[in-house]
């Protein structure tokens, strides 16, 4: 987790990395904020951008950790904090997990585009690797 806040420090909106049971302690004073939440088996990282009309959550889950669902602690936070929500989770994009998340919050952060994002990658692990070292 050190080393994804040490590369995601200059980013105005990366609010942080949490654990999951810190997420009720988040800072949420914008509109568009940034943050890693480490699951204990693996970190995913969440792009929320809110409006008056509702909340889009989306998610870099690079290991797929997440394919059976949020865990309860990521519902509740979500709950709790907004209203109208909608969550996009990528599929699994790797065996690895930091560069990724790293990437998506730079990514976002730029370009605010999800879909342009998750269209970069394909299904095999060792090109997306490939993409994030010499193409992002």
């Amino acid at each position: 987790m050190q080393e994804i806040g040490t590369k995601l420090a200059g980013i105005s909106s990366y609010v942080g990395s949490f654990s999951i049971s810190q997420l009720i302690n988040v800072p949420i004073n914008k509109r568009i904020i940034f943050l890693t939440v480490d699951l204990e088996e693996a970190h995913v990282a969440l792009a929320i951008y809110t409006s008056d009309r509702g909340t889009e959550v989306y998610i870099c889950d690079p290991l797929g950790v997440l394919s059976t669902g949020l865990p309860p602690k990521l519902i509740e936070f979500l709950e709790m904090r907004f209203t109208n929500t909608c969550v996009t989770i990528s599929e699994q994009l790797s065996t690895t997990c930091t560069y990724h998340i790293i990437s998506f919050v730079t990514f976002m952060s730029k370009y605010h585009s999800f879909c342009k994002f998750v269209g970069h990658f394909t299904n095999n692990f060792d090109f997306n690797d490939y993409i994030l070292n010499y193409v992002l």
